[in-house]
């Protein structure tokens, strides 16, 4: 076992273009098993940028996980009229937006993807205006 700490990995750092993945490890000291048997797939995206963006990268990163679902349409068809649009900060990004359980309702996450506070807006396109519930 490795104890960071007293035995770190790493003893010094030079700038390059090495990666280092550390996805697994054991160093907890805690009652399970510090192995784990067969082949284990991990996927790893690289994004080339300029300065870092805290925003734009969690963004990349939900868009990996959460990717656009795409579905046919007929030949024609019309759009859907939007829900709600969001403005202001491009840092605040809507997570997830579902129906509520009784049917009356949608239920909307709002994520300000950066470290700074951000502000936006919700102009809801539906009919009546929502009911706000802030969590915090």
């Amino acid at each position: 076992m490795s104890d960071p700490v007293n035995e770190p990995w790493l003893k010094t750092w030079t700038p390059s273009n090495r990666l280092f993945s550390w996805v697994m490890n054991n160093v907890w000291f805690v009652n399970y098993k510090g192995h784990q048997v067969g082949q284990i797939p991990f996927r790893y995206s690289l994004r080339p940028h300029k300065a870092f963006d805290s925003a734009e990268a969690k963004k990349f990163g939900i868009g990996l996980v959460q990717p656009l679902v795409v579905a046919p349409v007929g030949e024609g068809q019309q759009g859907l009229p939007s829900l709600l649009k969001l403005t202001g900060d491009p840092a605040v990004i809507v997570t997830s937006l579902k129906p509520t359980r009784d049917g009356k309702g949608y239920l909307l996450r709002l994520f300000n993807t950066s470290d700074k506070p951000a502000s936006a807006t919700l102009n809801w396109g539906g009919a009546g205006q929502p009911k706000w519930f802030f969590e915090q």
